[in-house]
């Protein structure tokens, strides 16, 4: 047996980030969220609780009620074009439920590679582009624009043809996704 080099040949594994990173993500997201576009009062507490149970309590799936508040507090505004706050949950809410799907899947104590999350954030702005482009026409065909009237037919119109439109990009990912 030779007295040689022993270094033994281990895989490259890139960045590695703590298990409970999507758990901190979720939290700053959701607090972004919350400072940005809920109204101060008691349903900024209850979605800022929710958050934090989902959070400490993943398994107890909290974090479908902190992001069904988080919607509910655009319902409290008129919907509007110039609202940026409507963009910033449209947004905001499906990357919660993607980091929310992230911390069942990973234990707290593990350790990930960065690149695991690197599929999940190719499909959230791969559905994200289209649908902000579909929520800015739906938004200016629907009236929601001050000063411009448009009539219902043509709303109904646009909304069928927006539909398509989202159909044509969204179902080829989930085929691919079914491979």
């Amino acid at each position: 047996m030779s007295r040689g080099t022993t270094a033994s040949v281990l895989p490259a594994v890139g960045i590695r980030l703590p298990g409970y990173a999507p758990r901190v993500a979720f939290l700053l997201v959701a607090a972004a969220l919350c400072l940005l576009c809920v109204p101060p009062g008691p349903l900024f507490a209850v979605v800022v609780a929710a958050a934090l149970a989902s959070a400490m309590f993943p398994q107890r799936l909290v974090s479908w009620a902190a992001i069904l508040l988080l919607g509910f507090s655009q319902l409290l505004r008129e919907p509007s074009l110039q609202d940026w706050r409507f963009f910033v949950l449209l947004a905001g809410l499906p990357l919660l439920q993607s980091l929310a799907a992230q911390f069942l899947l990973i234990p707290l104590r593990s350790s990930v590679q960065l690149r695991v999350f690197r599929r999940p954030l190719l499909r959230y702005l791969a559905f994200q582009l289209p649908v902000q482009a579909v929520a800015v026409l739906t938004l200016s065909l629907t009236g929601a624009v001050p000063g411009v009237a448009v009539s219902t037919a043509l709303a109904i119109a646009g909304a069928l043809a927006l539909t398509g439109l989202v159909l044509l990009l969204i179902v080829p990912l989930l085929v691919e996704d079914g491979r």
